[in-house]
Order: structure tokens, then C-alpha cells, then sequence
């Protein structure tokens, strides 16, 4: 498609331009200075043009006065225009963002934090979380020019909704990032964002339930435990929400059972498996990923924890997840990782309830071993492969086929003609001792005689 370009050659914003207007901004007429600052907000209000709008102002070289009249706490008027037109350039891409950082614009909006005009003091939130959010560098700047205090300040304050929207929007743009942002410049918004999740309106919600989820990401331990603080039991309330909501929150949870054992506990005893029982058959496929991952963490931590993913009859749901070969790739391998966790972290009456459902997770484990599936994967299912024969062997009139079942599926075949070739240290000495031996049932005995500690 051609450009819709005027007969002059020059697009229409283009041809509205006239030099009038770039000297009105010079102008000691305070009108003729906000009508020109006006004319170029509006010119950048279009955002089909933006790009190139942005360049041509950059290419007439006004911008600092845009900046310049930022400070003309006189006029709040002009204030506002010029704040207008440097969010619309914040927004543009990474090069107009930086150069709206090098020209000073970041501790002059942090001031007009402090406006008593409200429409410059929103203005100025919108700034900074367009400059924030063009990534780590720009979200530090903003940060280390003393943001947090008077934006926590406004947002406690009770603004109307469309400012409180907009401010909790930037505070999510400075939680988020890689590398993270300095724990201790953002841990002061925890307490305001715990107040958030009681928020009545979902757009300021689901950016509170993101900036907390931001925080959470690869906590340290006691960084973790101020996000557990801030209200995990509101955040599994959550977790019957709309679907931007619960994917948020569904997050936190996610990362607060990655910590240790004691915080997993706490999503434990505020009743979480019933609600992530729920979301494993809820209709997006990112949710139900989301929900098995969460559950996998859970089964990564003690025997008892385990026994309160099997006593919320969460079991039965991811066994299906795998049985089903079409299943989303995300999902099923997620589940994979929950019922390996089980059989190698849980007793062995734990691991024949697994069994008692059919040999398929045997199989499964299996065919892992001879996919091009992770190296962490593989070193796991031949772990649950022993210690699935190990249970067996320790109940009293346990079944025998899930050994049958491992030689059926060719496992001493592959083995014994060097089809399969372990990675790691752990995977070697294994099938050194496998292609030594008879049977998969003397492997097995030979290996726990000989037990070794993982790789």
C-alpha cells in the first residue's frame, strides 16, 4: 500500500507544520508558547505517525525546550502540554526514551510529583512509567532519582481511579525488569501493593498482582517471605478471578512454592491445592501450565507436603495430562516433573498410589530416556525407574509388571547395543552396571547395593 502522502510529497502531519510554530515555543507570549507546545501534543497523539512525528521534533531540535518549560511551575498549563508531549516521545522507541534521559526530564517529572495540580502530577507518573518501562537501564534511572517515596505518597493518598491506574501501572514498570531492581529501593511498595489486592478495580489489581509477582521472581529467601507478608491468602482468593487476574496470582503462588519448604507450607495451610486442582482444567492453556508447574514445586518439598497434593486428588488430573499424547507440550511436561518429583521425593506408599493408576507414567519415564529430553529430565525418570522397582519391592505383595513393563519397553535392548548413552556421571556408572548384569530386576538390586549420591 502506498503512503498516504500529500501531493507535495510530505505526509499530512508534515504539511501541518510551519516554522510559526517551532518560533511560537520561543515566544515570551505565554499563550503563543502553550498553543505551539498544544500543537506538537496533538501531532503526537496520532500513533500511526509517531515514530516519524517524534524524529522530525527531534530533528528540529525542541525537545530541551519541552524540557525546559517542564520547570515552569507558573504556568501549569504549559507544565502539562510539555509533560503530554514528552510521554508520547518516552513512548516512541529506545533511542527517543534515552535522549528524553540524557536531556534531564527524569528528576523534573520526580519533582512534579509533588505539583498541586493534578492533571501535571498525572502527567508526570505517565512520563516515568514510559521511561521505566523501555527496560532495566531506564527503570534504574528513575529509581536512584528517588521515585518510590512520592509515588507510595500519591498512590496512598486515595487519587481518583484513573490517576491510581496510571500510578500503579508505573509502579508495576519499576518492579519489573532484568536484571532485577535493587531489592531494598523496591521493597517499600510491598506494603502499599498488599493494600492493592483489595482493590475493587481490576486494572489496578492486575498491576498490583504483577508488580508483586516482578518481586518475587528469584527472591532470596528473605526477600520471599516479605511477598509471602504482603497476603497469600488474598492471593489464592485470587485465584478464582477473571483469567488476567489469576494469571498474576497464579504466578506468586507459583514462585513462593519454589522457595523453601516452611514458605510452601504457608500456601499449603491457607488451602491452595483445592484451587490449583481447580485450574489444571481450566480453559487456557497458559493457566493450566502455569497451575502444574506450581503443583511440581509443591511435590519438590517434603513427604507430608506430597501426601497434601494426593489427599487433594491432584494426582488422578496429571496422570491424565500425560497419558494424553497430544496433550500441550508445556502441560504434559510439567506434569511429567510433578509425578517424578513424587516418586523420587515421596515414600513408598506414595509411589504405589502413583502406580495404582496404571503403568502409563512407567512407560512415560521410559521413552524419556531415549527422547532428546532435557539432560535434568532424563537423570530423573531413571532415578523414579529404580525407585518405582525399590517400592515394589518393599511392599508386601506388590505387583511385579511395572519391572516387566521396563524391559518390555527395550530399555535392556537399547542398553546392551549402546543405544542409549548416559551424560552424566551418575547415568553412566548406571548402564556400566546394566550392561554387566542379566536382567533389569539384578540391575536394580545391584544398584541399590551400591547406591550412589546424584551427580
Amino acid at each position: 500500500m502506498e503512503p498516504n502522502h500529500t501531493p507535495s510529497g510530505l505526509p499530512p502531519w508534515q504539511r501541518l507544520l510551519s516554522e510559526q510554530e517551532r518560533e511560537n515555543l520561543n515566544s515570551s507570549d505565554p499563550s503563543l508558547r502553550l498553543n505551539a507546545t498544544r500543537f506538537f501534543r496533538q501531532l503526537l497523539s496520532n500513533e500511526n505517525s509517531l515514530i516519524p512525528v517524534i524524529d522530525h521534533i527531534i530533528q528540529l531540535g525542541i525537545t530541551p525546550k519541552f524540557i525546559e518549560f517542564l520547570q515552569k511551575n507558573d504556568d501549569p498549563q504549559l507544565q502539562f502540554e510539555a509533560a503530554w508531549v514528552l510521554t508520547c516521545m518516552a513512548s516512541g522507541n529506545s533511542h527517543h526514551t534515552q535522549m528524553i534521559i540524557q536531556l534531564g526530564a527524569v528528576p523534573l517529572f520526580i519533582q512534579l510529583l509533588s505539583s498541586p495540580h493534578h492533571d501535571v502530577k498525572e502527567q508526570a507518573i505517565w512520563a516515568l512509567g514510559n521511561i521505566a518501562g523501555d527496560g532495566a537501564q531506564a527503570r534504574d534511572v528513575v529509581l536512584n532519582g528517588g521515585v518510590m517515596d512520592p509515588l507510595l505518597g500519591f498512590i496512598s493518598s486515595n487519587p481518583a481511579d484513573s490517576m491510581l491506574r496510571n500510578a500503579v501501572w508505573t509502579l508495576a514498570n519499576l518492579c519489573r525488569g532484568k536484571p532485577k531492581p535493587d531489592f531494598k529501593m523496591v521493597s517499600p511498595a510491598i506494603v502499599v501493593l498488599a493494600y492493592l489486592l483489595y482493590s475493587a478495580d481490576e486494572e489496578v489489581l492486575v498491576d498490583a498482582l504483577w508488580a508483586l509477582s516482578y518481586l518475587s521472581e528469584g527472591s532470596s529467601v528473605d526477600q520471599m517471605e516479605q511477598v509471602v507478608q504482603a497476603g497469600v491468602r488474598r492471593m489464592i482468593e485470587l485465584l478464582h478471578h477473571s483469567r488476567s487476574v489469576i494469571t498474576p496470582a497464579l504466578r506468586i503462588i507459583g514462585n513462593i512454592v519454589s522457595g523453601n519448604t516452611c514458605q510452601t507450607q504457608v500456601v499449603i495451610n491457607y488451602n491452595a491445592l483445592p484451587s490449583l486442582c481447580a485450574l489444571i482444567s481450566h480453559s487456557a492453556s497458559s493457566i493450566r501450565r502455569e497451575a502444574c508447574w506450581t503443583i511440581s514445586n509443591i511435590t519438590a518439598g517434603t513427604v507430608q507436603q506430597i501426601q497434601a497434593v494426593i489427599d487433594a486428588n491432584i494426582i488422578p488430573k496429571l496422570i491424565k495430562n500425560i497419558e494424553i499424547s497430544n496433550s500441550h507440550k508445556g502441560i504434559r511436561n510439567e506434569s511429567i516433573w510433578a509425578i517424578l518429583n513424587v516418586i523420587n521425593g515421596g515414600n513408598a506408599d506414595q509411589i504405589m498410589y502413583i502406580l495404582s493408576h496404571g503403568t502409563h507414567c512407567v512407560e512415560v519415564f521410559c521413552d524419556i530416556l531415549f527422547q532428546d529430553t532435557k539432560k535434568a529430565m532424563k537423570h530423573d525418570a531413571l532415578r523414579a525407574l529404580l525407585n518405582i522397582v525399590r517400592a515394589c519391592r518393599s511392599v508386601q505383595d506388590a505387583p511385579r509388571c511395572f519391572e516387566d513393563v521396563i524391559e518390555k519397553k527395550g530399555l535392556w535392548h537399547e542398553v546392551m547395543y549402546n543405544k542409549f548413552r548416559g551424560t552424566t556421571g551418575y547415568e553412566k556408572r548406571f548402564l556400566d552396571n546394566l550392561r554387566t548384569l542379566n536382567t533389569v530386576h539384578d540391575v536394580i538390586t545391584f544398584s541399590f547395593k551400591n547406591e550412589m549420591e546424584d551427580d
